[in-house]
């Protein structure tokens, strides 16, 4: 879900209310929307997730 909030600027309660295949669908939209942005969105992702420009 952090992946969620961070390519669509959601809060825990948007999703809430979602069923699991919901957010499926709305993480795999998410992943495209990364590949297609390039570097700024994987650096939130990568900020989201905790991780360091090297642990990619």
């Amino acid at each position: 879900m952090a992946d969620l909030a961070t390519v669509f600027h959601w809060t825990p309660a948007d999703m809430d209310g979602m069923a699991l295949a919901e957010l499926m669908e709305w993480r795999e939209r998410a992943r495209k929307r990364v590949e297609n942005n390039g570097t700024r969105t994987n650096s939130l992702l990568k900020f989201a997730y905790g991780l360091s420009d090297f642990a990619v």
